[in-house]
Formats: C-alpha cells, sequence, structure tokens
C-alpha cells in the first residue's frame, strides 16, 4: 500500500494476473472484497448507462451493498497499439481518476471519484480497466441549453458559468481534450436551480503553459452556437475573445474537414 496526494495505491495477487487499484479516501466499496469479482459482476449486469463501440457504463448498487448508487465505467482497448503503450503507460481508467482529482482540487464539480482499477497480466499486459464515481442521474446535458429545450431563460447565464469554469480549468494548465456538450450535464434541485457537473476524463492533460491557441483548439470542441460565443468569450477572456473566436472558428472548421474526409474514407 502507497499513499500519494491522500490517495491510496494497492497490488492486489490474483490467480493469473494482478489488480492494480488507485482508491480516493471517499471510495465507499469494499475493494478487498470485491477486486476479483468486479469483471464478472459487470459483465452479469444489464444496468446499462451508456455503451458506445468501445467503452461500456453501468450502474450498480445492490451488487456491492451499497447505500447509494455508483458508475463503472469499463474502457475497452482497441487492436495492438493500446495492448503496446498500455503495456508502459498508464490505464484510461487511471488517468480518468487521476484527471478528477485534478478537477476536485479545483472545486470543479465531477461525480464524486472512488477508485479506478487495471487488470494486468503477469506480464503486465493490461486486460481491462475500470473508474469507478458516484451515480448521479442527470436531467439534461449542454446540448438541451444550446436548443432551449430547458432554462430557455437562463441560457446567458448557463453559458457564462460555462466560460467561469472553462477559465478556471485552463488558469491551472489544464486541457479537458473533450470539451463536449454531451460531457457537461446539469442536476436540477428542489428549486429549480441546476448545478453543472463535467463527465468523462480521460483525455485530460497537464501544460506547462496554455497559449491562445491551445485554449482554442479545446474550446472550439464546446459547439457553443454562434449567436452565445461572443457572450461566453467576453466572460471567459474580454481582452482576447476577438482572437479566440478566429481561432476557434479556423479549429472548428478543419476539424469538419477531417471528419469529412474520415467518412470519405470509411466508405
Amino acid at each position: 500500500m502507497q499513499k500519494n496526494n491522500g490517495s491510496i495505491f494497492y497490488n492486489i495477487k490474483l490467480e493469473n494476473g494482478e489488480a492494480k487499484l488507485i482508491i480516493h479516501p471517499d471510495n465507499k466499496l469494499d475493494f478487498e472484497k470485491y477486486t476479483p469479482e468486479i469483471p464478472d459482476i459487470f459483465n452479469n449486469s444489464s444496468n446499462v448507462v451508456n455503451k458506445n463501440s468501445r467503452n461500456e457504463i453501468k450502474k450498480f448498487k445492490n451488487e456491492f451493498n451499497l447505500s447509494e448508487p455508483i458508475i463503472i465505467k469499463k474502457f475497452g482497448q482497441q487492436g495492438l497499439y493500446d495492448n503496446i503503450r498500455f503495456r508502459v503507460s498508464k490505464s484510461r481508467a487511471f488517468r480518468s481518476f487521476k484527471a478528477a482529482c485534478w478537477l476536485k482540487r479545483l472545486e470543479i464539480s465531477i461525480p464524486q471519484p472512488f477508485l479506478a482499477i487495471e487488470y494486468r497480466t503477469t506480464g503486465n499486459k493490461l486486460i481491462n480497466s475500470y473508474y469507478v464515481c458516484k451515480y448521479i442521474d442527470f436531467d439534461f446535458d449542454l446540448y438541451d441549453v444550446y436548443k432551449e429545450k430547458v432554462y430557455s431563460d437562463k441560457i446567458e447565464e448557463l453559458i457564462c458559468d460555462l466560460a467561469i469554469r472553462a477559465k478556471k480549468i485552463h488558469d491551472n494548465n489544464i486541457i479537458y481534450n473533450d470539451f463536449h456538450p454531451n460531457n457537461v450535464h446539469f442536476k436540477r434541485d428542489e428549486n429549480d436551480l441546476y448545478e453543472m457537473y463535467f463527465i468523462d476524463f480521460n483525455r485530460v492533460k497537464k501544460s506547462k503553459s496554455l497559449n491562445l491557441k491551445k485554449k482554442a483548439k479545446d474550446l472550439f470542441r464546446l459547439r457553443i452556437p454562434e449567436g452565445y460565443l461572443n457572450l461566453f468569450l467576453n466572460k471567459y477572456e474580454p481582452n482576447s475573445a476577438d482572437k479566440l473566436a478566429k481561432y476557434i472558428k479556423k479549429y472548428y472548421q478543419k476539424h469538419l474537414k477531417f471528419k469529412k474526409l474520415k467518412n470519405k474514407l470509411r466508405s
């Protein structure tokens, strides 16, 4: 067992390899008891929250005798490249946990992280990795805000709030790398007030410094509608709003060209 910045590291020997864990001090899961069983428990559950070609997210509660539900995200691997690089680098689950702790320290609202687990062979080949956090039943995401499906009278307030949080992240030299509207969620309370949450951190990185181009490259992924972009940028960084707007449009156009080319090659 090792401790680092409050997190606890464990290596647990298994029959065909080992499990490596990084655990948050607020963890609620009895990891020692369930570590050998988590892959089977995950595979046998049908309570899917989200699934794509690579990753799968499921909700659990009774399976681990918990009072509140949790989310477990299983990260898949793609081909030979992943098999090679994850022998010498941390898994997506570990990267997600590390980034979640950075954001928590900045008081950016995210679902409470509990732990991350890597299952490896004796040769250090990554078999699977899992990220575990608190389950939050979100009410809507940023796309719903853009489409004015919710809080149409508060959209300017929400855009400004988003700008403040994005600036705080960038001011601490953190690049989100996946600032996508699907990764910004909201939860209503009993007074019809909202809390904004960020999710999906495995691409988050730290940089020595962020210039305007790096910031714009991160921000273009937010897909802020044209009518609200100036509002966002004037709250985010008013002295550089015009330059940032140009860079954002430039990166968005490059993204569209790349996407068009990729679709063409696939077809």
